[in-house]
């Protein structure tokens, strides 16, 4: 969050925050007015001081410009660092309006309480626009941002002047950055859209009451940017953060939109089945136990696609993951970025390698322009997704449940569940929602826990077409009738992964809710079906897998 004063600019908001910082130092009377020698100018203010020093006429200019000589005249304790004529370019910084010159210059040199210089000095100064700044020296030679301090100590009324040789360099931080980099328009304002100034009543100074309403002399405005904060957590506009972002070109926003919207296709009206009320003995459903959720297709199409290009774009520097990438001590292979949103990037040195130039430093980290968000879809916008919870069971005995499967050595491996046939002659149905399922080609998968027999089943997918119509049993997609593997080598309480099929959902499901298709297993076994000695009559099922092709692809590559 940084803060963007209007009117005449006081950041007061800082003060609590420099005298916590200086109440933790050895310098005990930075909170106090320094008393200098006699027959110097210590009985005169700040601006005093300034305008009357002919080495100061331009800095004195850009204070009166700004209405800043107004503060340094009041009581108000300062120390300032005032660089001297002809060491910097006055005229390109007049060049700008007074915001900038207040934010970018004038308060780079400012700072709340008193900051002298005596013996050996190495520390940090927190200005007036939250920036930071080295302060170091001792004996006689002293610098502030790596510029020689010239004069040094000088006291006043109201607080202690430097002047410097040259002037502290204003870096802005990452968020800042966001709006200046030329080609990143897309990104910029996609962020702008969640930008929201507020007034802080509390730093504000309040005004007469005008009209009935309160006014304010001087306001302080901060600005928050909920995507930054909330969706992404990365306070990137924290001076004391440190991330590294990766800023996208526009040419690269656009091809990132143009393959991860095709994850987010909807439908205006997805209609889906409410399994609550299933309970026909033949698993077949009523027209009365179907839903429907209606959208606004194209604006959440590109809601979703928008977040999904900067949801892992935030890396924080403070990550171990990260830092074996940054500093390229991890090996290729072992490579994984985590964003500040636990999305684990798994080819990091691929992310980072379509850098254009220099990364840009930032006050608070660095960015990254990348001509490619090389993202791969299954760390991303289309993950496998895996579903343990049973949504419903059909002819089912209530012995049917949860049960946790323990290895040898007594560790929870996974918990499954027990299906039991409710009769003597029926044969149980049991289903599972995939919820918040991209659209998109999956090879799906179900986990069974082997027993001491093989299972025979069959798997059908109920779902919606490109239109949001229902997909029945029966139509497109029942896959035939399994059996699991019967080799010597099938083993008990081990878990067997069965390939099913390949199924492409024309819609999302992503952000719908209760909306979904749904998984239908079904067991060819009843309680005393033929051929027992062969056959287990239960199902125990851990869990179904929906896994992209690609990343299926991916992993037989691979291997």
């Amino acid at each position: 969050m940084y803060n963007m004063k209007r009117n005449k600019y006081i950041f007061a908001a800082l003060a609590g925050a420099a005298l916590m910082a200086a109440s933790c130092t050895d310098f005990d009377d930075y909170n106090e007015a320094y008393v200098g020698d006699e027959g110097n100018n210590s009985g005169l203010t700040l601006w005093q001081n300034i305008s009357g020093n002919e080495q100061l006429s331009d800095f004195a200019k850009l204070l009166e410009r700004t209405g800043y000589s107004e503060k340094l005249k009041a009581s108000q304790f300062y120390t300032v660092w005032a660089p001297l004529n002809g060491t910097y370019n006055y005229d390109e910084i007049a060049a700008h309006d007074s915001t900038w010159i207040m934010q970018r210059f004038l308060n780079s040199h400012i700072a709340n309480f008193n900051y002298q210089v005596t013996g050996n000095v190495e520390r940090r100064v927190h200005t007036l626009n939250e920036k930071s700044f080295e302060l170091l020296g001792s004996g006689s030679a002293y610098t502030y941002d790596g510029k020689p301090m010239m004069t040094i100590n000088q006291p006043n009324i109201n607080g202690t002047l430097h002047t410097i040789e040259g002037y502290a360099e204003y870096f802005p931080n990452i968020y800042e950055y966001i709006y200046e980099l030329d080609g990143c328009d897309s990104i910029a304002s996609y962020f702008k859209k969640y930008e929201v100034n507020e007034l802080d009543l509390d730093a504000s100074v309040e005004g007469p009451i005008v009209d009935g309403k309160q006014t304010y002399s001087d306001s302080v405005i901060i600005t928050t940017n909920y995507m930054a904060h909330d969706m992404l957590e990365a306070l990137i506009d924290d001076e004391d953060s440190s991330y590294t972002m990766l800023i996208p070109t526009d040419e690269a926003f656009k091809k990132a939109y143009a393959a991860i919207s095709s994850a987010y296709t909807y439908a205006p009206t997805t209609n889906y089945l409410d399994l609550s009320n299933l309970v026909a003995l033949d698993g077949t459903v009523a027209s009365t136990d179907y839903r429907s959720v209606d959208v606004d297709a194209a604006m959440l199409t590109d809601s979703l696609t928008k977040l999904m290009i900067a949801a892992p774009t935030v890396l924080s520097n403070n990550d171990t993951y990260n830092i074996g990438v940054f500093n390229n001590s991890m090996p290729v292979g072992i490579d994984t970025l985590h964003a500040t949103t636990r999305m684990k990037l798994s080819n990091g040195y691929e992310v980072l390698s379509h850098t254009v130039g220099e990364p840009v430093q930032a006050s608070n980290g660095q960015l990254r322009l990348v001509d490619t968000l090389a993202y791969r879809p299954w760390d991303t916008y289309r993950p496998e997704m895996e579903y343990k919870e049973v949504a419903a069971a059909v002819d089912a005995t209530s012995a049917s449940s949860y049960i946790n499967l323990i290895d040898q050595r007594g560790a929870l491996v996974t918990r499954f569940y027990n299906v039991d046939p409710a009769g003597t002659s029926v044969e149980p149905y049991v289903y599972y929602y995939l919820r918040n399922l991209r659209a998109g080609t999956y090879n799906v998968y179900v986990v069974f826990v082997s027993g001491s027999k093989p299972y025979k089943y069959n798997v059908q997918i109920n779902f919606a077409d490109k239109d949001g119509n229902i997909v029945q049993f029966g139509d497109t997609h029942p896959f035939s009738s399994s059996t699991l593997n019967t080799e010597d080598t099938y083993m008990t309480n081990m878990l067997d992964t069965c390939m099913i099929g390949e199924v492409t959902f024309p819609v999302s499901y992503a952000g719908l809710g209760d909306c979904a298709p749904y998984l239908r297993i079904h067991s060819n076994r009843s309680r005393f079906g033929g051929d027992r000695q062969n056959f287990d009559n239960n199902l125990k099922i851990a869990g179904v897998i929906l896994r992209p092709v690609e990343y299926d692809e991916y992993l037989k590559k691979d291997e």
